[in-house]
């Protein structure tokens, strides 16, 4: 599971999902995606409003993946961070930073400036993210501590969606009022009216709007807690219900969410012999040494190794609770199985079938027997199943001398699935393969359409 030094969390809101991405088994020989400096154009709408609201508070902020570290408020424009340099020792992942001042001798601007680094981590699971000052070794800004909380952001496309806030504990008619609730719309800047209902019984708050929110309108929903000094922020954007969507991941760039998993082997395998590796790692191109893309690898010695990528929609980018969509879907990867092999088992190209699907549930491994298997219908090596469907296989267009050669494939076959009571889907992709050697593929691009039934 990632870990990450993080502030208590007293509340919850209902229909927000929090929490880090925890694989079902641990992966071997994982890389962990370097803390890279974001610039504002690449910032989705509600990351921005994130960054204006935190970077004049002292601390280290975090929303998802995206960090904020702020020296808050100083007297001039001489002061600053600089993010020095990067290490990583197996699972630790240490990011190193330095404050600087204004030097004897130089002018600045007599402005009160707040300087800040934004940055994204990618962090795989088990891994832990440390934030170090580069002169004592100790966390950064470790006298300070963010006082905010940003919760998950979500797409809504009910304009009078209303909200629960449901308290862990210590709620009382008392303790009610140390709460102040506020909804802001962030794209005009003005504060949105609201009914408050408190309910001591169940320890919850209910927020109701009086009007119906802007439409394609971003806005943040606050809740303070004068006591503690904290306040916790879920931003929410309203957008309008889509009958059709396509959904495309660059994966050059990091991994976007997208988490990898193995099944279709025992139980009690041998790490060492089956090789499991799941990661942003860089393609082996001689002319493009610096391309990364999501890769997935492993010794196929159950003769059925299934290694699969997965990522869960929903709301947030337009989908209806409980409706079907036909699902498409268009893969770009690399492989170095040259066509016409013969391998033990099987083509190490054309015996390892890509696949391609969704489903309601999550697709993870679960224990049948002596084995882990899916808990999904992805079918068996070259047959379709239906939660996924093949799309190709793994052998290069045509023979060459290349290590990897780039290969698109794109589903032929119908897959419907249908979206839960939140409005959630489960999008996968991966390798199903006969052949019984290692396997390497590297996925550059990911696409997926789907159309309201």
């Amino acid at each position: 599971m990632k870990k990450i030094i993080a502030g208590f969390l007293f509340l919850l809101i209902a229909s927000v999902t929090t929490g880090f991405a925890e694989a079902a088994m641990p992966l071997s020989g994982e890389t962990v995606q370097h803390f890279q400096e974001v610039k504002s154009d690449t910032l989705h709408p509600d990351e921005q409003a994130f960054i204006d609201y935190v970077k004049k508070t002292p601390g280290i902020h975090q929303y998802r993946n995206l960090y904020v570290v702020a020296l808050g408020p100083q007297p001039s424009a001489g002061y600053g961070i600089d993010l020095t340099r990067q290490a990583q020792t197996w699972e630790q992942y240490n990011v190193y930073f330095t404050k600087t001042v204004p030097q004897p001798g130089q002018m600045y601007a007599e402005v009160v400036t707040y300087p800040y680094i934004a940055g994204r981590w990618d962090g795989v699971p088990y891994s832990t993210l440390s934030l170090l000052d580069e002169k004592s070794q100790k966390p950064f800004l470790q006298e300070v501590k963010s006082p905010f909380v940003f919760m998950e952001g979500r797409n809504i496309t009910d304009l009078k969606k209303g909200w629960t806030v449901t308290f862990n504990n210590g709620f009382n008619e008392k303790t009610a009022q140390n709460f102040i609730v506020t909804i802001e719309n962030v794209s005009k800047n003005k504060i949105h009216p609201f009914a408050l209902h408190v309910q001591l019984k169940s320890k919850s708050m209910k927020i109701i709007p009086k009007f119906p929110y802007e439409k394609n309108s971003l806005y943040l929903l606050k809740i303070k807690d004068t006591q503690r000094g904290t306040e916790t922020i879920m931003p929410f954007k309203t957008i309008e219900a889509l009958d059709k969507l396509t959904l495309s991941y660059d994966f050059s760039t990091g991994l976007q969410g997208w988490r990898g998993d193995f099944t279709d082997l025992p139980v009690k395998y041998d790490k060492n012999s089956f090789e499991l590796e799941f990661g942003h790692k860089p393609i082996p191109l001689i002319d493009k040494k610096l391309a990364k893309a999501l890769m997935l690898s492993g010794h196929n010695r159950s003769d059925d190794l299934f290694m699969f990528a997965k990522k869960k929609i929903g709301q947030e980018e337009g989908l209806l609770p409980n409706t079907n969509y036909e699902v498409q879907v268009e893969l770009t990867l690399y492989t170095n199985a040259d066509p016409g092999l013969s391998g033990i088992g099987g083509a190490p190209g054309e015996s390892v079938f890509i696949k391609a699907g969704a489903a309601t549930v999550e697709p993870k491994p679960i224990v049948r027997n002596t084995d882990h298997r899916l808990n999904i219908d992805k079918g068996e090596q070259a047959a379709s199943g239906k939660n996924a469907v093949v799309i190709g296989n793994a052998a290069k267009e045509k023979e060459s001398q290349a290590m990897f050669d780039k290969k698109t494939l794109k589903s032929s076959e119908m897959i419907i699935a249908k979206t839960d009571s939140k409005g959630e889907l489960w999008l996968m992709f991966g390798s199903d393969s006969g052949f019984e050697g290692k396997s390497s593929l590297y996925y550059e691009k990911a696409s997926f359409s789907l159309t309201k039934q």
